[in-house]
C-alpha cells in the first residue's frame, strides 16, 4: 500500500484499487480532479483499477467531474462508503447518472470491498485475454 496526501485529501493506493478520504468541507473540482488524474496514471499505467470513496467527512463535488471520470477507461468501478443516508442519498443519485460504470453506494468498506473484487479479478482476467 501506499500513501498520497494532498491538500485536499488523503489516498491510499492498493495493487489495483484507490481508497480516498476528502478533507471536510473540500470543495472538489477540475483542479483537483487533475491532481487525481496524475496520481492515478502514475500509479496503475493502463491498468484497470477501482476506486473506493470512504466518505468520513463533508464535502462537494462538482457532479460535472463525473463526465470526466466516465472517460478513464482504466477505472471502471466506484464504491461510495458512507453511513449519512441522507447526504449520500441525495449526491448518490447525482452521481449515478453522470458516472456510466460500475457504481455503487455502501454503509461500510468491508461490504464495498466485498463488490470490487470480483470485478478486479474479472476485469484482470479480460485484459490478460
Amino acid at each position: 500500500m501506499k500513501i498520497i496526501n494532498c491538500d485536499f485529501g488523503e489516498f491510499l493506493i492498493y495493487g489495483n484499487y484507490v481508497m480516498g478520504i476528502i478533507n471536510e468541507g473540500v470543495v472538489f473540482d477540475k483542479k483537483k480532479y487533475e491532481i487525481l488524474l496524475e496520481i492515478f496514471r502514475g500509479h496503475f499505467k493502463d491498468r484497470p483499477f477501482g476506486y473506493i470513496s470512504n466518505r468520513i467527512h463533508s464535502y462537494t463535488i462538482d457532479p460535472m467531474m463525473y463526465k470526466n471520470v466516465s472517460n478513464l477507461d482504466d477505472l471502471f468501478a466506484i464504491a461510495v462508503v458512507s453511513n449519512n443516508s441522507i447526504s449520500v442519498e441525495r449526491s448518490y443519485k447525482i452521481e449515478q447518472f453522470f458516472y456510466k460504470g460500475h457504481f455503487m453506494h455502501y454503509d461500510n468498506l468491508n461490504d464495498a470491498h466485498k463488490w470490487l473484487s470480483p470485478l478486479l479479478r474479472i476485469r484482470e482476467m479480460e485484459n490478460k485475454v
